[in-house]
Parts: structure tokens; C-alpha cells; sequence
């Protein structure tokens, strides 16, 4: 039986309204006792696959602060320890003006498991209705736009997508449904 890590006092030294920075000193595999600091959002992340009857995929644009790069993804975002689903559907409609009719849960992935225990959460969203009404301009969205399947593989092919969940969220995709 291996060792585990064992957490013998914790505090939160920072907190926002989406995240908390999280201090816990722990007793390591090893033996040796130090420091490990993670981020905690407030409640489960989603990310929503919106395809359209002809099997093509929105995704959003956007420059991502951290990484000082344009970033292309699928929707998504925070819960804030809401119901997920309903999550989803905001999500979708803030970033894009898409309302789905049909929804259907991928799975649940961990974001980054050395940093945070962040769990997000992947829908397909199907049966797609354009409201022309969203809150992308205030979240730094600058596009969304729809693109073929084959054409979001060769973005992630060509590095012109790398975000992590937006890949993982296309792999859920790729293995849960056939594609028209």
C-alpha cells in the first residue's frame, strides 16, 4: 500500500467572488511535512458542445489574461455551486445568444490536478435557437462562430486551439456521439 498525503491544517489566504487560494500544510508521501497551496472555484466548472443539425460546433474567442494569448474554446465557465445544468444554459446564452432545446451530459473531467480541484462538467448542447441577446461583450468575448468538426481538429492539430478543456471537452464529444 502506498502512502498518501495527509492534511494536518489548512486556511484560505485569499478569496474572490470565483475563486479561493487554499494553504494546507500536509505530512507528504515522503514523510516531509511542508506547505501546498491550490485554487478552489466556487462550485464545478462547465463547458458547453453546441452543435448545430448539420453537425457543426460553435466556439468562442477570446484573449485570456493569464496566458497573454487569444484563445479559442468551447462555452463555458463557473457554477458557483448551482445546479450544473442550469449552469450550462447560462453559460451558452451569455457567451453566444444560443439557447439548446436538447441537452445531454459528456462527462466530468479534473482541470488541473496539481493546482486545483476543479471539476468541470461537459454538455452537448443540440437543437440550437439564436436569441440574438447575450452577455459576450462584458465577459471579453470577442466572437463566436461556427465551424465544422473536421476544421476544429485541425485547429487544435495546427495550435490554433490549446486550451486543455476545450481538447478534453472534444474528446469527450468524439467518443460519445456519431457524427452526421
Amino acid at each position: 500500500m502506498s502512502k498518501i498525503w495527509k492534511k494536518y491544517s489548512s486556511q484560505i489566504i485569499y478569496q474572490d467572488p470565483w475563486v479561493k487560494l487554499r494553504l494546507d500544510q500536509v505530512i507528504k508521501p515522503n514523510g516531509k511535512i511542508g506547505p501546498y497551496a491550490f485554487l478552489q472555484p466556487h462550485g464545478p466548472g462547465v463547458m458547453v458542445v453546441p452543435m448545430t443539425e448539420s453537425g457543426d460546433v460553435y466556439l468562442i474567442r477570446q484573449f485570456r489574461y493569464p496566458t497573454q494569448l487569444m484563445s479559442w474554446e468551447f462555452p463555458g465557465g463557473g457554477s458557483e455551486g448551482k445546479n450544473l445544468l442550469a449552469a450550462a444554459k447560462r453559460e451558452l446564452w451569455e457567451e453566444t445568444g444560443l439557447k439548446a432545446h436538447k441537452w445531454k451530459k459528456l462527462g466530468a473531467l479534473q482541470s488541473f490536478t496539481g493546482l486545483s480541484d476543479d471539476i468541470f462538467n461537459v454538455y452537448l448542447a443540440k437543437g440550437l435557437t439564436q436569441t440574438s441577446v447575450n452577455k459576450k461583450h462584458e465577459d471579453g468575448i470577442l466572437e463566436a462562430k461556427k465551424f465544422s468538426l473536421r476544421k476544429v481538429k485541425a485547429m487544435v492539430k495546427s495550435g490554433k486551439i490549446t486550451d486543455s478543456q476545450t481538447i478534453s471537452a472534444l474528446y469527450l464529444f468524439n467518443n460519445s456521439i456519431i457524427i452526421p
